[in-house]
């Protein structure tokens, strides 16, 4: 029995040592992809951001913010940090962890929001974070309900990779569309397919909202402007066939719009504007491809010139 124990504790350390090296080549491989959400996620770990404009948001706000057109607009940096699949909460997260890291305040924040921002993340797209589960401030907000993690993703060396295998496919095989981003942006290709019937998933058709995440929202932005910048919330285009499908848009907006004037920040309503009308400009109803992109960029930038006159 002696025997049979100490021959299982030698192989146990044998495996536990092997494992934990190969979890170190592979989370370092990982974190070298030129994907944009690793790149992203690198440039703020590393303290690489330090532009005077930062984007946050969902895949809307991947989409949609050419940092290229509001830098030669504006005369200010920018650097996009939406990333896909997520709400505000996952903004609050990202925008917190940038913080810790940035080596000082940017002066406006713009903030991507819609109808479905107010939120809880459901899990989707948090393969991304397996390199990152041994960071605190990330795994302290993984931890719950929302998402698919536990204590063994943490502490096993190798596990979070099995549980999570298409981190591999972010990192790697789908880093082909989206490689070698700059300032976090890499923009969409093509145009939208008008002959669809189905214009959104069933559970976009519900603007939401949750009491908790919305004053997580408005704290954050109370914050932000204690801490110095200038916050500009955006509902950008989003193509007109499908605005009158969803639920509580009304409701969504004003509610918007009143978080804006309690934070001393302002909203810039998009739905109606005529980007939304030209279909060459989507490559969803809810995402607009490179040239869509590049025209609200511009059309936005030019609006904030005011704000940042005051700067």
């Amino acid at each position: 029995m002696r025997l049979f124990l100490k021959k299982t504790i030698f192989f146990f350390t044998i495996w536990l040592a092997f494992s934990t090296i190969v979890d170190f080549f592979v989370t370092k491989a990982i974190r070298g992809s030129s994907s944009r959400a690793i790149r992203v996620w690198e440039d703020v770990l590393n303290s690489k951001i330090n532009e005077d404009i930062i984007i946050l948001g969902s895949s809307r706000a991947c989409d949609h913010y050419n940092p290229a057109v509001f830098d030669s607009i504006t005369g200010f940096t920018s650097y996009n940090l939406g990333q896909h699949g997520k709400k505000i909460d996952m903004d609050i997260l990202r925008y917190n962890i940038f913080k810790k890291y940035a080596k000082h305040q940017p002066k406006i924040i713009i903030w991507d929001v819609h109808g479905q921002s107010i939120c809880f993340s459901d899990g989707w797209y948090d393969g991304i974070f397996t390199p990152y589960l041994y960071k605190k401030e990330i795994w302290s907000h993984l931890d719950s309900p929302q998402h698919d993690f536990n204590i063994f993703d943490r502490i096993i060396p190798l596990y979070r990779y099995w549980k999570k295998p298409y981190i591999f496919n972010y990192a790697f095989k789908n880093a082909r569309n989206d490689a070698n981003p700059y300032k976090g942006y890499v923009g969409e290709g093509g145009i939208i397919d008008t002959t669809a019937t189905k214009l959104f998933e069933a559970n976009d058709l519900k603007c939401t909202i949750d009491s908790s995440i919305l004053a997580s929202f408005k704290n954050t932005l109370l914050k932000m402007r204690n801490d110095g910048s200038f916050v500009v919330l955006v509902y950008s285009p989003l193509y007109y066939k499908g605005v009158p499908l969803l639920i509580g848009t009304n409701e969504i907006v004003s509610t918007y719009q009143r978080i804006a004037n309690e934070t001393g920040s302002i909203f810039i309503n998009y739905l109606q504007d005529s980007i939304c009308k030209n279909e060459r400009y989507f490559t969803q109803y809810v995402h607009l491809n490179k040239e869509g992109a590049n025209v609200f960029s511009h059309n936005l930038a030019k609006r904030l010139i005011p704000y940042i006159n005051q700067q």
